[in-house]
């Protein structure tokens, strides 16, 4: 059984970003988009067919991105790099969890509910 990664009441140490992520996914199908379809276009390969783009150096690919200054690796120079990337990944993440909350409201979640999602990645729980 795959451990479940994301933030829910039977696990308060999962990521808040991750449950986010996972309720625009749900809530994107049950709105009627194809996301199976996205997630294969994007794995295969979607600017092969793009005569400006070079296909060997344009990749797309399904990935978990890390959010907050939780990152260390390399030296001082390279980890201060990760801090501030990992900053700024949080405060965009905040803004894409504001702008997608209608829909997962729509879904059925409640805005108490989604509002604490963004509460825990702004304070970096389980990013």
């Amino acid at each position: 059984m795959k451990p479940i990664l994301y933030w829910s009441n039977t696990n308060q140490q999962g990521s808040y970003f991750q449950r986010l992520m996972y309720e625009v996914r749900r809530s994107a199908a049950s709105a009627g988009s194809d996301v199976a379809t996205m997630v294969k276009v994007l794995d295969e390969g979607f600017w092969n067919e793009a005569p400006m783009l070079d296909p060997d150096t344009c990749k797309a690919a399904s990935l978990y991105l890390p959010i907050g200054t939780w990152c260390k690796q390399g030296d001082l120079a390279q980890q201060e790099q990760l801090r501030s990337v990992g900053m700024l990944m949080r405060q965009n993440m905040i803004e894409l969890s504001n702008s997608m909350q209608p829909g997962i409201i729509k879904a059925g979640w409640s805005k108490e509910i989604t509002d604490q999602w963004t509460a825990g990645m702004r304070e970096g729980k389980g990013s």
